[in-house]
């Protein structure tokens, strides 16, 4: 694959106001060529076992980017059976390593210049150090397993599990005198943990039920922008720490029922709660000296979204089908606002995002 942008760069400037710094950016389109190979052999050593390995090799050549090119080298293995006549699994591993060639970073004197000129004295390296997480080398590992049979008569059960967890290798950033360990994503991990349950009430009914837990993990460092003086003698503070955990539980039930042989009615109810713990360590600024900030507990508030689908389907004949649906959509989330420019901590807003949204649809669909 190629991606030739013909997109010329833009200057994107900030405040026209601010005399101490001009606030601007340039919007530089990255342009890449992906290659890549992969191979996949699959074994049967039981009858009702099999194994399934891979490797995969994926090179990627990018201009305009801090890593000019990237390499993959992924391993997999999957071995699937069915332990009776009604229960099957399967359990899976990757494996990924992808290596960088050493980082560009003049590209953000172009990027973000006045922010990058701030951070540099005499002696010193840049200050803007930040490898893209895509970008960056890392270490990746998987784990994938399935679980589904039937449970009793009409009613079948599927369990399904995946955690994967990355680990990058950024290098050490040099900041105001200060050798600091690497910045940028250090590592993130998913979980997720989703089982269901189907079942056939009568020939014309079904219904079912499902619960899906997922957890997003992300930890990073940062180097430290604040306005205090660094010298050659005096370091100014370096970096400060970010971990984030966004867990988001959420829930459904419905069915289809067949009224007669044209007409099927579908509904589902879909109720989703989501949640952010938010940490922070280090020193946030320079002005704030050694000050450390643990966080502030009002980032972790939940959010709600409910939805509520209601469909009919009619074959009018046998190449003409109506559709009728209903949706209803409501949704409340925390609200944030910026307070105190100096200390720049986020918190909870008074008046918190909410909206409840409905849709109908209607439609035709014919076969010719």
């Amino acid at each position: 694959m190629v991606r030739d942008p013909e997109t010329k760069p833009q200057w994107i400037y900030g405040d026209p106001t601010d005399t101490t710094a001009l606030k601007y950016r340039e919007s530089v389109p990255e342009g890449w060529t992906k290659q890549g190979v992969a191979l996949e052999a699959k074994y049967h050593f039981l009858p009702t076992t099999s194994a399934t390995f891979g490797y995969a090799f994926r090179d990627n050549q990018r201009s305009n980017a801090i890593t000019h090119e990237t390499q993959e080298n992924e391993g997999s293995a999957k071995v699937q059976t069915n332990f009776t006549n009604s229960l099957m699994g399967s359990l899976g591993y990757v494996h990924n390593e992808r290596t960088a060639s050493a980082p560009d970073y003049s590209l953000w004197n172009l990027q973000i210049n006045s922010d990058c000129g701030s951070s540099v004295v005499p002696g010193n390296t840049l200050g803007c150090q930040q490898i893209p997480f895509y970008e960056a080398a890392r270490t990746e590992d998987a784990i994938t397993s399935m679980l589904s049979g039937t449970i009793a008569s009409g009613a079948s059960a599927n369990l399904f599990v995946k955690f994967a967890n990355d680990q990058y290798h950024n290098n050490s950033a040099t900041y105001n005198y200060v050798v600091n360990p690497s910045v940028g994503i250090n590592q993130d991990y998913s979980l997720q943990i989703a089982p269901s349950i189907n079942y056939h009430v009568t020939k014309s009914t079904n219904a079912h039920i499902f619960y899906t837990f997922l957890r997003d993990y992300r930890t990073m460092r940062a180097l430290n922008n604040g306005a205090g003086a660094a010298t050659t003698t005096e370091p100014g503070v370096g970096y400060y720490n970010e971990s984030t955990t966004y867990d988001i539980h959420t829930a459904g039930v419905g069915g289809d029922w067949h009224l007669t042989d044209e007409l099927k009615l579908t509904a589902d109810y879909v109720v989703s709660y989501g949640n952010q713990a938010f940490n922070q360590s280090g020193s946030w600024d320079n002005n704030q000296g050694s000050q450390t900030f643990g966080g502030d507990p009002n980032l972790n508030a939940g959010s709600w979204d409910n939805v509520v689908r209601l469909n009919a389907a009619y074959d009018y004949a046998s190449d003409t089908q109506l559709f009728l649906g209903y949706q209803f959509d409501s949704l409340s989330m925390s609200d944030w606002a910026l307070t105190g420019a100096s200390v720049g901590q986020v918190l909870s807003g008074n008046l918190p995002a909410k909206y409840n949204v409905s849709t109908i649809m209607a439609g035709m669909k014919l076969k010719f």
